[in-house]
């Protein structure tokens, strides 16, 4: 019985250690009224890419403030979420080991004005807070996008 209840506590101490980042931020996201807000580069992938494809036109066209950019990836999860609020809607989530660290970027194709939507975000490796801001991007919107104030994540 005391073996029992040991194991039962080690697992639930351990369930609370490996956070979902993923989770996490959509649950910081649905609270929100202004993460969706920002520009985006208009990106030519085609609708059926995959999310490794598209976070890879994604990172060739933005950088950071410091002029770096993700030059390499490995998405280690990929899944669909669904985000309530004031623009409830499904998103693809990938979260990714990348050379500036974890990120998790989500990704949606808009039918018009036909081209894929990304917002990307730190994702500290299952810790507390996951799923913060990354650091600004330079976004050089397409077309007719005009960036707006955003207070949470970035567009690139």
């Amino acid at each position: 019985m005391k073996y029992l209840i040991s194991l039962i506590a080690f697992m639930a101490a351990s369930t609370l250690v490996v956070a979902d980042g993923i989770g996490t931020l959509v649950d910081r996201l649905a609270k929100s009224h202004t993460w969706i807000n920002g520009g985006y580069p208009k990106l030519d992938t085609p609708k059926d890419a995959s999310a490794k494809d598209v976070i890879a036109a994604y990172c060739k066209m933005s950088s950071f403030q410091d002029g770096s950019r993700i030059r390499e990836f490995t998405v280690l999860e990929e899944r669909t979420v669904k985000i309530s609020g004031p623009l409830p809607d499904a998103y693809n989530a990938a979260r990714c080991k990348t050379d500036h660290g974890p990120m998790i970027f989500l990704l949606q194709y808009k039918e018009k004005p036909g081209q894929w939507w990304v917002k990307q975000y730190d994702a500290p490796a299952e810790q507390a807070g996951a799923g913060q801001p990354a650091t600004r991007p330079v976004v050089e919107p397409e077309g007719g996008d005009k960036p707006q104030p955003e207070a949470e994540g970035h567009s690139r």
